[in-house]
């Protein structure tokens, strides 16, 4: 199932109607129905508001082939960009993502700060 199959699935699925995901985009509803026509990707710039909307994960949305593909980079602000190129090249940053997937924002920044200072040389994590 593609990725707006999964989007369009689950909206029906929640009792959702496609104005609901609209007005929490703030978006125009003409905007999803080219999506849903495929007349336009451009939901992939608001995969991850799309997954919080849905109550899922951003992966349980990515069909496989897109989970692989490039994601359209029109879409994409330099950072998101370089994000996911580190994440296609880096193996280990890849399992530092998915381990923090599920994790707080106080677990992040812990996690974060004990590295920083792996960084600087500094081992001492308390």
């Amino acid at each position: 199932m593609s990725t707006i199959d999964k989007i369009f699935y689950l909206l029906e699925e929640k009792g959702y109607q496609q104005k609901d995901l609209t007005d929490y985009l703030g978006i125009n509803k003409g905007v999803s129905s080219q999506w849903k026509t495929g007349k336009s990707k451009s939901y992939t710039k608001y995969i991850t508001e799309i997954a919080e909307f849905l109550g899922v994960k951003v992966g349980d949305l990515l069909s496989k082939d897109e989970d692989e593909a490039e994601i359209d980079s029109d879409y994409l602000d330099d950072e998101t960009r370089e994000l996911i190129d580190t994440l296609r090249k880096r193996p280990e940053m890849r399992t530092l993502f998915k381990a923090a997937r599920d994790a707080t924002r106080e677990d992040i920044e812990a996690a974060s700060d004990i590295i920083e200072r792996f960084k600087k040389g500094s081992g001492n994590i308390d």
